[in-house]
């Protein structure tokens, strides 16, 4: 049995000293490709977060000079929340230097640990994906490829704070980056308030359906189908139940419903490739807003996130939220996040994947047993959660002998 305790109550930080100003390093927000993503949605409702839950507290959000800031102007409307340039010689006013997305390798993009000297810096982790699978590391060119590396080294010399994401990630800081583990605290994310539970009428799911031409029963994938997501391998899973159809081994066609954006480029090729073999029980949607997702978590049996490595997970978490059944992997930091509201296959296993499938399809009582576990879970996750401990982390940075 995974431990069911709330995930956020793994430290007590007794400090005397608070932290008033902090300087963010606001630059991935200005990208699409971070703000559409998990660490785009991370950082931008941390700091919502903390505006809202610690308004003694100063955060200026830090950005080039010449840039134009009229996107994040829109986004931080908090009074606590105000913006600032650097240039070459750059001190900064303020008691931390906060850098929520260390190891971006978007183009022209400045070592954040090369803008500023004598601050203390904190700073998020979130997975070890370019090392783990090299394939992604391959696709970088070099520039990329050495701006990555030469960034783990800068963080192994300079030392800054790390908040992890989850436990899996603390460990990687560990093994692969050697790291003080009394450096790095674990901070998970939280639940938007937009992914919580909402009633939807019949007629307001039924159109969604409708829409789509979604038929029951059907599963759902959420996000982006990159290679460490096995996205390969839902669809061998999903065929091979649909071969057990023809063959007049289960009673229904069952859909896969992937959400996210079209633009994919693995989501293209294997829909081009599923449509030029005349398989039609997949359904690509592209994105939805929140309220469409939600009709399809309400009537989908599960969502399928067989995934090889998670700095977190946060479908998963949304799917518990909105009583959506999980089948998933123990790989990363999954576990952490579905606890025992998970069903759990290996990533090679279709027999298994197939089993778990046709359990949720066709046994009510387990199912829902396991929607209400997980609804139950997903309660313990929350943004003022997730800003409070990292308060807590950087009081306890400012309270350290330099």
């Amino acid at each position: 049995m995974m431990n069911e305790t709330d995930p956020f109550n793994n430290h007590n930080f007794l400090t005397s000293n608070r932290v008033t100003k902090v300087t963010v390093d606001a630059r991935s927000l200005l990208y699409k490709e971070i703000t559409i993503r998990g660490i785009g949605h991370y950082v931008k409702n941390l700091l919502h977060a903390i505006a809202k839950t610690h308004p003694e507290i100063k955060l200026t959000l830090d950005v080039e000079e010449g840039t134009n800031i009229s996107q994040l102007q829109q986004e931080f409307t908090e009074p606590n929340i105000d913006f600032s340039f650097y240039g070459p010689a750059y001190p900064l006013d303020a008691e931390l230097f906060f850098v929520p997305d260390p190891m971006s390798i978007m183009p022209n993009y400045r070592s954040p640990f090369s803008i500023t000297r004598n601050i203390k810096i904190s700073c998020i982790f979130y997975d070890f994906n370019p090392l783990v699978y090299h394939k992604y590391f391959e696709m970088w060119n070099v520039i990329q490829q050495n701006d990555y590396m030469t960034r783990l080294e800068e963080i192994k010399r300079i030392k800054p704070q790390i908040l992890a994401i989850s436990e899996s990630t603390k460990k990687g800081c560990i093994e692969i980056l050697n790291y003080n583990q009394d450096n790095i605290e674990v901070i998970m994310a939280g639940l938007n308030e937009s992914h919580l539970l909402q009633e939807h009428t019949d007629f307001e799911i039924n159109e969604v359906l409708k829409r789509f031409n979604i038929k029951q029963p059907f599963f759902l994938t959420v996000g982006s189908c990159e290679l460490h997501k096995n996205f390969g391998f839902s669809i061998t899973s999903i065929i091979s139940l649909l071969t057990d159809y023809y063959n007049r081994q289960i009673k229904d066609i069952p859909y896969l419903v992937v959400v996210g954006d079209d633009k994919d480029p693995y989501k293209m090729a294997y829909k081009e490739l599923l449509y030029s073999k005349g398989v039609n029980n997949f359904i690509f949607t592209g994105y939805l807003s929140q309220k469409d997702l939600g009709c399809l978590y309400t009537k989908a049996t599960a969502l399928l996130f067989p995934s090889s490595s998670e700095g977190f997970g946060l479908p998963v978490l949304e799917a518990m939220a909105n009583k959506c059944a999980v089948i998933t992997t123990r790989n990363g930091a999954l576990p952490e996040v579905a606890g025992d509201a998970g069903v759990y296959v290996n990533v090679d296993d279709v027999d298994a994947m197939k089993a778990a499938m046709l359990k949720l399809m066709y046994d009510e009582n387990y199912r829902h047993n396991l929607i209400d576990i997980g609804y139950k879970r997903s309660m313990n996750f929350s943004w003022e959660k997730t800003a409070e401990k990292t308060v807590q982390a950087w009081n306890k940075l400012i309270s350290l002998e330099k």
